[in-house]
Protein backbone atom coordinates (compact mmCIF):
# COMPACT_ATOMS: atom_id res chain seq x y z
CA UNK A 1 0.00 0.00 0.00
CA UNK A 2 1.21 3.51 -0.82
CA UNK A 3 1.10 5.56 2.35
CA UNK A 4 0.82 9.33 2.17
CA UNK A 5 3.34 11.08 4.36
CA UNK A 6 2.04 13.77 6.75
CA UNK A 7 4.20 16.42 5.07
CA UNK A 8 2.66 15.67 1.66
CA UNK A 9 -0.80 15.88 3.21
CA UNK A 10 0.00 19.30 4.71
CA UNK A 11 1.26 20.61 1.37
CA UNK A 12 -1.82 19.27 -0.44
CA UNK A 13 -4.14 20.93 2.07
CA UNK A 14 -2.26 24.21 1.81
CA UNK A 15 -2.39 24.13 -2.00
CA UNK A 16 -6.13 23.37 -1.95
CA UNK A 17 -6.71 26.46 0.18
CA UNK A 18 -4.73 28.78 -2.10
CA UNK A 19 -5.25 27.18 -5.54
CA UNK A 20 -8.23 29.25 -6.72
CA UNK A 21 -6.67 32.53 -5.68
CA UNK A 22 -3.32 31.60 -7.24
CA UNK A 23 -5.05 30.51 -10.44
CA UNK A 24 -6.93 33.82 -10.74
CA UNK A 25 -3.68 35.65 -10.08
CA UNK A 26 -1.85 33.72 -12.81
CA UNK A 27 -4.74 34.22 -15.25
CA UNK A 28 -4.78 37.96 -14.76
CA UNK A 29 -1.00 38.13 -14.90
CA UNK A 30 -0.74 36.14 -18.14
CA UNK A 31 -4.08 36.89 -19.78
CA UNK A 32 -4.39 33.26 -20.75
CA UNK A 33 -6.35 30.45 -19.06
CA UNK A 34 -4.26 27.55 -20.39
CA UNK A 35 -0.94 29.21 -19.62
CA UNK A 36 -2.10 29.92 -16.07
CA UNK A 37 -2.87 26.22 -15.61
CA UNK A 38 0.59 25.30 -16.90
CA UNK A 39 2.25 27.83 -14.65
CA UNK A 40 0.45 26.59 -11.53
CA UNK A 41 1.31 23.02 -12.46
CA UNK A 42 4.99 23.96 -12.71
CA UNK A 43 4.93 25.75 -9.34
CA UNK A 44 3.16 22.86 -7.63
CA UNK A 45 5.52 20.29 -9.15
CA UNK A 46 8.51 22.25 -7.87
CA UNK A 47 6.88 22.44 -4.46
CA UNK A 48 6.26 18.69 -4.34
CA UNK A 49 9.78 17.92 -5.55
CA UNK A 50 11.20 19.65 -2.46
CA UNK A 51 8.48 19.51 0.23
CA UNK A 52 10.88 20.45 3.04
CA UNK A 53 11.39 23.84 1.43
CA UNK A 54 7.84 24.96 2.20
CA UNK A 55 8.24 24.04 5.85
CA UNK A 56 11.48 26.01 6.12
CA UNK A 57 9.91 29.18 4.72
CA UNK A 58 8.68 31.81 7.17
CA UNK A 59 5.78 32.95 5.00
CA UNK A 60 4.44 30.20 2.67
CA UNK A 61 1.76 32.51 1.20
CA UNK A 62 4.38 35.02 0.16
CA UNK A 63 6.53 32.23 -1.25
CA UNK A 64 3.67 30.83 -3.35
CA UNK A 65 2.62 34.18 -4.83
CA UNK A 66 6.22 35.15 -5.59
CA UNK A 67 6.75 31.70 -7.15
CA UNK A 68 3.70 32.13 -9.39
CA UNK A 69 4.78 35.64 -10.35
CA UNK A 70 8.30 34.49 -11.16
CA UNK A 71 7.03 31.45 -13.04
CA UNK A 72 4.81 33.72 -15.20
CA UNK A 73 7.90 35.71 -16.15
CA UNK A 74 9.98 32.59 -16.81
CA UNK A 75 7.20 30.92 -18.75
CA UNK A 76 6.95 33.79 -21.20
CA UNK A 77 10.71 34.09 -21.55
CA UNK A 78 10.77 30.45 -22.66
CA UNK A 79 7.76 30.87 -24.89
CA UNK A 80 8.74 32.74 -28.05
CA UNK A 81 5.23 33.64 -29.16
CA UNK A 82 3.36 35.57 -26.50
CA UNK A 83 -0.20 35.79 -27.64
CA UNK A 84 -3.28 36.97 -25.85
CA UNK A 85 -6.67 35.86 -26.98
CA UNK A 86 -8.64 38.79 -28.30
CA UNK A 87 -12.15 39.07 -26.90
CA UNK A 88 -13.59 38.71 -30.40
CA UNK A 89 -11.79 35.37 -30.92
CA UNK A 90 -12.31 33.95 -27.43
CA UNK A 91 -15.78 32.60 -28.22
CA UNK A 92 -14.38 30.50 -31.06
CA UNK A 93 -11.91 28.58 -28.93
CA UNK A 94 -13.40 28.46 -25.43
CA UNK A 95 -16.52 27.13 -23.88
CA UNK A 96 -19.05 29.71 -22.67
CA UNK A 97 -17.85 29.84 -19.05
CA UNK A 98 -14.20 30.10 -20.08
CA UNK A 99 -15.11 32.74 -22.64
CA UNK A 100 -16.69 34.95 -19.98
CA UNK A 101 -13.61 34.49 -17.83
CA UNK A 102 -11.24 35.26 -20.71
CA UNK A 103 -13.24 38.37 -21.62
CA UNK A 104 -12.97 39.57 -18.05
CA UNK A 105 -9.22 38.92 -18.05
CA UNK A 106 -8.74 40.76 -21.34
CA UNK A 107 -10.81 43.72 -20.17
CA UNK A 108 -8.97 44.03 -16.86
CA UNK A 109 -5.55 43.61 -18.47
CA UNK A 110 -6.42 46.31 -21.01
CA UNK A 111 -7.41 48.65 -18.18
CA UNK A 112 -4.31 47.86 -16.10
CA UNK A 113 -2.00 48.29 -19.10
CA UNK A 114 -2.22 52.09 -18.78
CA UNK A 115 -0.58 52.15 -15.34
CA UNK A 116 2.92 51.10 -14.22
CA UNK A 117 3.31 47.37 -13.61
CA UNK A 118 4.10 47.82 -9.90
CA UNK A 119 0.74 49.57 -9.42
CA UNK A 120 -1.08 46.99 -11.57
CA UNK A 121 0.43 44.17 -9.51
CA UNK A 122 -0.87 45.67 -6.26
CA UNK A 123 -4.34 46.15 -7.77
CA UNK A 124 -4.37 42.52 -9.00
CA UNK A 125 -3.39 41.14 -5.61
CA UNK A 126 -5.87 43.37 -3.77
CA UNK A 127 -8.91 42.98 -6.02
CA UNK A 128 -8.48 39.60 -7.69
CA UNK A 129 -6.73 37.65 -4.96
CA UNK A 130 -8.45 39.56 -2.14
CA UNK A 131 -5.20 40.06 -0.23
CA UNK A 132 -4.88 42.69 2.48
CA UNK A 133 -2.37 45.50 2.08
CA UNK A 134 -0.24 43.84 4.74
CA UNK A 135 -0.25 40.51 2.87
CA UNK A 136 0.62 42.28 -0.39
CA UNK A 137 3.50 44.08 1.33
CA UNK A 138 4.82 40.72 2.53
CA UNK A 139 4.46 39.10 -0.89
CA UNK A 140 6.17 41.95 -2.74
CA UNK A 141 8.61 42.74 0.09
CA UNK A 142 7.67 46.42 0.06
CA UNK A 143 6.48 48.61 2.96
CA UNK A 144 2.71 48.73 3.53
CA UNK A 145 2.67 52.50 2.97
CA UNK A 146 4.21 51.99 -0.49
CA UNK A 147 1.59 49.34 -1.30
CA UNK A 148 -1.23 51.67 -0.27
CA UNK A 149 0.27 54.48 -2.37
CA UNK A 150 0.64 52.24 -5.42
CA UNK A 151 -2.95 51.10 -5.05
CA UNK A 152 -4.28 54.64 -4.68
CA UNK A 153 -2.25 56.09 -7.57
CA UNK A 154 -3.14 53.14 -9.81
CA UNK A 155 -6.87 53.39 -9.06
CA UNK A 156 -6.79 57.18 -9.50
CA UNK A 157 -5.10 56.82 -12.90
CA UNK A 158 -7.60 54.16 -14.05
CA UNK A 159 -10.51 56.31 -12.91
CA UNK A 160 -9.18 59.38 -14.68
CA UNK A 161 -8.63 57.48 -17.94
CA UNK A 162 -11.72 55.28 -18.10
CA UNK A 163 -14.33 57.04 -16.06
CA UNK A 164 -14.18 60.59 -17.30
CA UNK A 165 -17.43 62.52 -16.97
CA UNK A 166 -19.11 63.18 -20.33
CA UNK A 167 -18.84 66.95 -19.83
CA UNK A 168 -15.02 66.76 -19.77
CA UNK A 169 -14.71 65.15 -23.21
CA UNK A 170 -13.41 67.45 -25.91
CA UNK A 171 -15.34 67.54 -29.16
Amino acid sequence: MNKIKPLETDIAAFIRLERNSLFRYACYKTGNYEDAEDILQNVFLKLYSDPQKLLSIDNPHKYLYRSVSNECISYYRKKQDISFTEIEDAGNICEEQETDFMEEIARINRILSIIPEDQAEVIRLRTICEKSFTEIAEILEVPVTTIKSRFKYGIDKVRSEFFKPESNHKK
